[in-house]
C-alpha cells in the first residue's frame, strides 16, 4: 500500500498543476476551415443506411435509430405505419426522403427520418 501512495505522490509532483490553455484566433478574412460532417448529420449516417453489403455497427446505429424512431413516433401517434411493415421498408422509406433533399444533409439524421416516416405513414 506505501509502494502505491509513493507512485501516487510521485505522479502528482511531476503532473503540472494548471494545463496550459492556447489562444484561438479567428481571422474573418480567410474561410473557415473545412469541418467534418457531425455523425448527428445524415451526412454521416446516410451512406450506412444506404449500403446493403454494410454490417458494421454504424449500419446498426442507422437501423436501429429508424427502428426506435418508428417505436415513438407510433406510441405518440405522429406516424401510423401500416402493421407488417419490414424494417427495410423504413429504411427505404428514409433513404428516400433525405436522398431527395440534399441541401439539408447537414441537418441531424433523426429530425430528417422522423419527417420521412410521418410523411410516408401519416395518421388520418
Amino acid at each position: 500500500m506505501t509502494k502505491w501512495l509513493m507512485v501516487v505522490a510521485a505522479l502528482l509532483a511531476v503532473t503540472p498543476a494548471q494545463a496550459q490553455t492556447e489562444s484561438i484566433v479567428i481571422d474573418p478574412s480567410k474561410p473557415a476551415a473545412p469541418t467534418t460532417p457531425s455523425d448527428q448529420s445524415a451526412n454521416y449516417t446516410l451512406p450506412y443506411c444506404e449500403d446493403q453489403a454494410q454490417q458494421d455497427y454504424r449500419r446498426g446505429l442507422c437501423v436501429g435509430a429508424i427502428y426506435a424512431l418508428v417505436v415513438v413516433l407510433v406510441a405518440n401517434q405522429y406516424a401510423c405505419v401500416p402493421e407488417g411493415a419490414a424494417e427495410s421498408q423504413g429504411r427505404s422509406v428514409v433513404v428516400r426522403y433525405i436522398s431527395a433533399r440534399p441541401e439539408r444533409m447537414h441537418e441531424p439524421f433523426l429530425s430528417l427520418a422522423s419527417e420521412a416516416i410521418r410523411d410516408a405513414w401519416p395518421c388520418r
